[in-house]
């Protein structure tokens, strides 16, 4: 049902111009998801290890079937995903120059740094060396669509215009001004 609502979403953002293309949403399973829900209360964030193993596993499935393309993967940072995005970003440095890659990860900050399944320990997350380091990797977190499209330009600035970030920030403050409104 989530994934139905998902495709309808992506479908209507292409049609109304929003999207360029429609993107591919890869599913999770519901053992892991339901597991990690029962034992969040226990283990923590550790709990979404399983999901995000999952995640990264469906993910170079999908690489192997794709050979010919490159990637940009999306995500949150609280079920999993930014777990999943290292080990995409550390798989990539072992495949050959030739072979698909993942070009960036971007991260929407859903939860406090220290909250979040990472394979660096809380202690070592001080946020601007850490958010550097994770920079450095392609990975890039962020609060809003312009954040998100700024990193994307910032690295990939081929594939992200700077008036496809300016057509994001005007969207963004219209829907903003819209929410005013309405609220």
């Amino acid at each position: 049902v989530a994934e139905e609502r998902s495709y309808q979403l992506f479908k209507n953002l292409y049609r109304d111009g929003a999207m360029h293309s429609i993107p591919t949403l890869l599913p999770g399973k519901l053992p892991q998801g339901i597991w990690a829900m029962l034992t969040y209360c226990v283990l923590k964030t550790t709990a979404w290890k399983p999901v995000g193993d999952l995640k990264f596993a469906t993910f170079e499935k999908y690489r192997r079937l794709y050979e010919e393309y490159d990637f940009v993967f999306y995500g949150d940072n609280g079920q999993g995903d930014l777990w999943a995005a290292q080990k995409m970003m550390q798989a990539n440095k072992k495949v050959a120059d030739e072979q698909t890659k993942v070009l960036a990860c971007i991260v929407h900050e859903v939860m406090p740094d220290a909250d979040v399944l990472a394979q660096e320990p809380p202690g070592e997350r001080d946020y601007t060396g850490w958010h550097t380091s994770l920079r450095e990797q392609q990975i890039f977190l962020h609060r809003t669509y312009i954040g998100a499209a700024l990193s994307l330009h910032e690295c990939l600035p081929g594939y992200v215009s700077a008036q496809i970030v300016a057509n994001v920030a005007n969207s963004a403050m219209e829907e903003f001004d819209t929410a005013r409104r309405m609220h």
